[in-house]
């Protein structure tokens, strides 16, 4: 025995709705279903064992449906077991297919989704565990649906990749599905999705977004009128707002009967558009908040920042910062002390940085702080060029005169010696010049007392004593030898 393998087909089988062994189906695709009808479905069971083998058909889900299993081949109705609640099929030769049909009823209350799950099992009737599970969605239609025809980027249909897409425009066909022969036209409102609960409900965003629908002449087409088994085609572009998460955003385009009152049991059908919208590039911008002021020596002063996410994507951040000046520090705190921070499509975040200022700071300094947020992620390393940088310029301010001077004498710079030393030179020439001015002040004070002294002294007149010349005797003596 082994399990089977189970494939689901529209009625005419053109369409694979789901197959145990194919798992690219999508099974998220709706698959219409007439309300207060029931829909054919035909289900092929191949078992896939090597001896003869019968199978239990078991429904899992149902989503309020009413689901009637028939013999497609014979049309005999297989009725639910009394025992086990299940309907079970003949028994299948080895490598053999049955074929059952399917027929699916939808919920008949206007309150239930419109859209549900369908999931069945099949399994062994020799050995339970060898079993297959298969789903697939129905959507209840009242008489009129809707689908996509063409759009920008092709199949699947009704799934725009936005990106590849200049202009996000689609074809839409509409059909009148009933069946009768009465030929009665009816005509149907198309409602914009911009004014659509059910829209606007989940993002409010979608209710700004700009819709135009148009028919092949060009003109708005807000109504249109189909008889039995007709179809219109209109054309439909969608254009976004500036700031869009990435991911999928489905969208509903109504369909709703033409009716004078407000009537609750108005036939309408709801078309899903979906759009994807890939991740931008990260993109993050630092925004100081607290203002500037003057640190003191040896001061720590907190600044608060924020860092805004502007990309459509979340963002894990590394927050950083640096100081070059020698025995100046800074500090990183997110809000929940990391600096590491999560931050979510188009949102902020605010943190700290705590400066500190060294104790030998001198006034007047001015010191570069530079603060980054780089986007972090273990499988990617994102360029230099997406880091966001935010420069700081810390000034030591001292205001007490005191403080200032002990500040520059305690911690004197280059300058403060230039300084000191021209002081010092201006004093010294400063008491020099007192000290010659006083030399010669003295000098000049001396000259003018000696001046004024000799000025006032009187006069002495001093005789002269007559010279008498005495004669001298040897000389007569001389004479008198001679002769």
């Amino acid at each position: 025995y082994q399990p089977p393998v189970v494939s689901v087909w529209d009625e005419e089988m053109e369409t694979l709705i789901a197959n145990s062994s194919i798992s690219q189906i999508d099974s998220t695709i709706p698959r219409y279903v007439e309300d207060d009808e029931f829909n054919p479905f035909i289900m092929e069971v191949f078992n896939t064992g090597f001896t003869s083998d019968s199978f239990r058909i078991d429904v899992l889900e149902r989503s309020k449906a009413i689901i009637q299993v028939y013999d497609n081949d014979t049309g005999q109705r297989i009725l639910e077991d009394d025992d086990d609640g299940t309907f079970h099929t003949d028994a299948l030769d080895r490598h053999n297919t049955q074929t059952i049909r399917l027929a699916i009823k939808p919920s008949g209350d206007r309150s239930d989704p419109d859209t549900g799950t369908i999931r069945l099992e099949v399994a062994s009737m020799n050995n339970s565990s060898l079993k297959t599970i298969v789903e697939f969605t129905i959507q209840r239609t009242f008489g009129i649906r809707a689908e996509i025809s063409q759009d920008c980027d092709g199949v699947p249909l009704g799934f725009i990749e936005t990106d590849d897409c200049t202009s996000t425009s689609m074809r839409v066909r509409i059909i009148n599905s009933l069946s009768d022969n009465s030929g009665v036209a009816s005509s149907w409102l198309i409602i914009n999705p911009a004014s659509l609960s059910e829209n606007t409900d989940r993002n409010q965003a979608y209710g700004i977004w700009s819709y135009n629908i148009i028919d092949s002449a060009g003109a708005n087409a807000p109504k249109v009128t189909l008889g039995p088994g007709d179809f219109v085609e209109l054309y439909m572009t969608i254009e976004m707002t500036s700031q869009v998460i990435e991911g999928n955003h489905t969208i509903y385009l109504r369909v709703k009967e033409d009716v004078s009152t407000e009537d609750e049991d108005a036939r309408y059908f709801d078309l899903a558009i979906t759009l994807n919208v890939k991740a931008d590039d990260p993109l993050l911008e630092l925004v100081q908040v607290t203002s500037n002021r003057g640190l003191s020596p040896g001061d720590e002063y907190a600044y608060q920042i924020k860092v805004k996410n502007k990309g459509n994507s979340p963002q894990t951040v590394l927050l950083s910062a640096e100081v070059d000046e020698q025995g100046w520090s800074v500090d990183v705190e997110g809000p929940s002390g990391s600096p590491l921070v999560e931050i979510g499509p188009f949102e902020e975040v605010t943190f700290r940085i705590r400066v500190s200022a060294p104790s030998d700071a001198n006034n007047g300094d001015r010191v570069p702080v530079v603060v980054k947020a780089s986007p972090f992620a273990t499988d990617q390393a994102w360029p230099e060029e997406f880091t966001a940088e935010l420069s700081l310029v810390m000034v030591v301010d001292i205001s007490s005169i005191i403080d200032l001077l002990v500040n520059e004498v305690t911690h004197p710079r280059g300058s403060t010696w230039i300084v000191l030393g021209v002081a010092v030179l201006l004093v010294f020439a400063g008491v020099q010049s007192r000290l010659s001015r006083q030399r010669v002040a003295a000098q000049m004070a001396l000259l003018d007392a000696l001046s004024n002294e000799m000025q006032a002294e009187p006069s002495i007149e001093v005789e002269s004593t007559p010279i008498i010349e005495t004669p001298d005797e040897d000389a007569f003596d001389d004479d008198i030898e001679l002769v």
